[in-house]
């Protein structure tokens, strides 16, 4: 499993993910899936990837900004999605891990930490 940032190609696999997952009426209180255009607008800083093997996107996770106040800067919402076929394989954990690790590094590049 390769994961990678996301690019804009990836959207119509990303979205046909996202629209797995509102149908199990567990991952998300949304009911469809934005466009890509506002889709895009929810990323933090970068911070969306996929997992990619030889058959195409297999899941995607981002962290989206929480709020545009500065009392929440640095707080975002991590969500995980995989492809129903792939669900129970450690594709959501592999990019969790791999979400974590990233955001880690953009801290380190924003704030020198």
């Amino acid at each position: 499993m390769n994961i990678r940032s996301f690019c804009k190609q990836d959207w119509l696999q990303v979205k046909e993910i996202y629209e797995q997952g509102i149908a199990t009426e567990q991952a998300t209180f949304e009911t469809t899936v934005p466009s890509l255009e506002k889709w895009e607008l929810t990323i933090a800083a970068n911070l969306c990837l996929v997992a990619e093997d030889e058959e195409g996107i297999q899941g995607w996770c981002k962290i989206s900004k929480v709020s545009d106040r500065c009392v929440y800067k640095g707080v975002g919402e991590v969500s995980v999605y995989v492809r129903d076929v792939s669900r129970g394989k450690g594709v959501g954990k592999q990019l969790l891990q791999a979400i974590i690790k990233e955001s880690k590094n953009q801290k380190q590049r924003d704030f020198g930490h």
